[in-house]
Formats: C-alpha cells, sequence, structure tokens
C-alpha cells in the first residue's frame, strides 16, 4: 500500500497484469490500459496513479515477451494474431470488476476496438490509436513471418515522441519490445471491426504532433460516433509526454461524464483541454 492506494501485480495466462486501486473503497469502474506495439503496461505510469486517486481501479496489460511479463518460444510467439491479442484482453476483462472501461494506446487501440465488440463495456477510450479497415490501409507491406520486429529508437523516438522530458524518452525507448510480425500484420488497417457491435461511449484521445501512420483520429471518432480530445502539442505516446497529466485529466473528466455510474469521486471539473 502506498498512502491511499494499493498496488499489484499477478500474471494471469502469459500476461502480466499491474494494477493501481483505491484502498478505502470499491473502486468506481475498472480502468483496463492497453499498450501499443513494443509496450509493456509500463508506459501507463503517469495515467495509472491519477485514475486511481480519482477512485478508478487502473490496471495496466502487459502482452508475453513484454516488461515482465512471462516469455514465449520465438516461433510460437511470431506465429500470434492480433485475434490472439484480443482474447487475452476479453480472458483478463471477464475478471475484473464490473464497469469496465478499455483504454488503448496505438496497436492496443484497434486491440480494444476488437474486444468491446465481444465485451460489455462501460466505455472506450482510444489514444493516438489505430484504426480499422473502415479508414484505409496504412502499411502496405508485411513484415516477414519468422521474426520478430524490432524498433530502432533512432527510427522511432522521432516518430513517437515529440515533447517527452528526454529522461523520459530514453528509459522508454529502452524498454521496447520486439513485436510479434503476426499481430503487426494484422494491423494497420486490415482488421475488421463492425461499429454497430461497439454500444458505449467512445472518447478518441488525438497527439497533434503524431508523426505515426495512424489514420485521422477525428475519422476515427466519426466512425464510432464518439468525442475527440485534441492535444495539438503531443507526440505519439502522450501517455509519457509533458502532456501525459493534463491529457489522463481530460479522460477522468470525459468518463465522469459518460459513465452509467454514481461516480463517488467526481472529477467533472477538469479541463477537457
Amino acid at each position: 500500500m502506498t498512502g491511499n492506494l494499493v498496488t499489484g501485480s499477478r500474471i494471469l495466462g502469459d500476461c502480466l497484469l499491474e494494477s493501481l486501486v483505491p484502498a478505502f473503497h470499491t473502486p468506481d469502474a475498472s480502468l483496463l490500459c492497453i499498450p501499443g506495439s513494443g509496450h509493456g503496461g509500463w508506459a501507463w505510469r503517469f495515467w495509472l496513479p491519477l485514475f486511481a486517486q480519482a477512485g478508478y481501479g487502473g490496471h495496466a496489460l502487459s502482452f508475453p515477451n513484454h516488461g515482465e511479463a512471462p516469455s514465449m518460444e520465438m516461433e510460437r510467439y511470431c506465429a500470434l494474431t492480433i485475434d490472439d491479442y484480443v482474447a487475452r484482453v476479453v480472458q483478463i476483462a471477464a475478471v475484473l470488476p464490473k464497469p469496465l472501461v478499455l483504454i488503448g494506446h496505438s496497436l492496443g487501440g484497434i486491440v480494444a476496438q476488437l474486444a468491446a465488440q465481444r465485451i460489455e463495456s462501460a466505455a472506450l477510450v482510444l489514444v493516438a490509436s489505430s484504426g480499422p479497415r473502415q479508414l484505409g490501409l496504412r502499411r502496405g507491406e508485411l513484415f516477414p513471418a519468422d521474426q520478430p520486429v524490432v524498433f530502432a529508437p533512432d527510427v522511432v523516438g522521432p516518430r513517437w515522441f515529440t515533447d517527452a522530458a528526454p529522461e523520459i524518452m530514453a528509459w522508454a525507448l529502452a524498454r521496447l519490445a520486439p513485436e510479434s510480425p503476426g499481430v503487426l500484420n494484422g494491423s494497420g488497417g486490415r482488421a475488421e471491426v463492425d461499429p454497430s457491435l461497439i454500444r458505449c461511449p467512445v472518447l478518441v484521445v488525438e497527439a497533434g504532433r503524431d508523426a505515426s501512420s495512424i489514420p485521422s483520429q477525428a475519422e476515427l471518432a466519426a466512425l464510432y460516433g464518439g468525442d475527440l480530445l485534441l492535444f495539438p502539442e503531443a507526440g505519439h505516446d502522450i501517455m509519457l509526454e509533458r502532456t501525459a497529466l493534463r491529457a489522463a485529466r481530460g479522460v477522468l473528466g470525459w468518463l465522469d461524464r459518460n459513465l452509467p455510474i454514481q461516480s463517488r469521486h467526481p472529477h467533472a471539473g477538469y479541463p477537457i483541454t
């Protein structure tokens, strides 16, 4: 326990779930945070404490071979598909207290969209998110299926970070894990989502200086009839940039206004921009 918060971690199948929850009352909702390609639960280090302090249960997921999650044999890891990631999210969502909110960043965003078709989610938050096939193909060539995709810091650094503190950017780049090519080859505009199956409120958080290959976040929000929250100065990894806390407060304000619960810890006063 740290102050009024309780920390914990557990292995669920071949994934790691790290949690931060209020110590003295039942969380108003479970926020399941799904990381982008190469990232682990560590990517949510600034958002989880704010979520828990606001009365929510914050849960950060690491897929196998990411961060401190269990490792699997490389041939099997490379053969994973995006549906395998979705299945893991569905399984983990089943053990978390309800109501449940899915929050996905980048690759984790399309995983969250696919999972939201299959489970009852009270809200869906997409952060600098990949999109479905309806928004167009974003990456033409497929990655070789027999080797993991390695993210070179000098290549992805300028694409993913714009306004991060140098020490945070270096810390994050050092933790990037090689991603399964099978998973990546199912994203980038190749996954099919039926918007009619996603019946919960949707928020899309856009980083105005995002240099990655994701689709228009305004079009993504429109696809689901959702809200758009723009941070003009932020880069793709908005959760780790100087905008991180302001963005998290914007998400909290939106959640308090849109979740079908009477929050015991209202934060509707958080600025939306």
